[in-house]
């Protein structure tokens, strides 16, 4: 009897908490090339987003292994360095040339969480990433490009 009192209990506190959307982990597929570990979150109309939480993992061949269950891949994965984007959404770490995992996530504000792959080499691009984010249930963002965008500037009064 036990057990199943237990059951129960778990899937009212599961959907009570649950959200209208589905939140879809986005792995873009493609490696990005940079000289730098520098990019900006961006939403998906093109403006900076603060409080993005900008994470740095290795084993970023276990993004497209599809042999292993995310909750094990998790276990293997080791958070490098993070940080959270400021009003220009930019994010920059010092990384070694090396390939790494990216992952941007935004919790309260009902965004995607988005990962791909950096490949950290000498003599690459110098342009940054800018990460579209995509809003949950969103059609929009949920992409990646190299760019030359700086971080807009509010016009000063005149």
């Amino acid at each position: 009897m036990a057990p199943k009192v237990c059951l129960v209990l778990v899937f009212i506190v599961v959907a009570g908490m649950a959200s209208p959307f589905a939140i879809e982990h986005i792995i873009i597929p493609e490696p990005v090339k940079s000289r730098h570990a520098q990019g900006i979150a961006l939403g998906p109309s093109g403006d900076p987003m603060e409080g993005v939480h900008v994470q740095v993992f290795d084993r970023p061949e276990l993004l497209s292994d599809s042999k292993i269950s995310w909750a094990e891949a998790e276990k293997l994965r080791h958070q490098l360095a993070d940080q959270m984007t400021k009003a220009d959404g930019s994010f920059r770490f010092d990384l070694r040339p090396g390939k790494y995992e990216i992952r941007l996530t935004r919790d309260e504000m009902g965004f995607d969480p988005l990962s791909f792959v950096l490949v950290v080499e000498k003599g690459s691009s110098k342009r940054r990433v800018c990460v579209y984010m995509r809003p949950e249930g969103g059609s929009a963002g949920g992409n990646i490009a190299l760019c030359d965008t700086a971080p807009r500037q509010e016009a000063a009064p005149t």
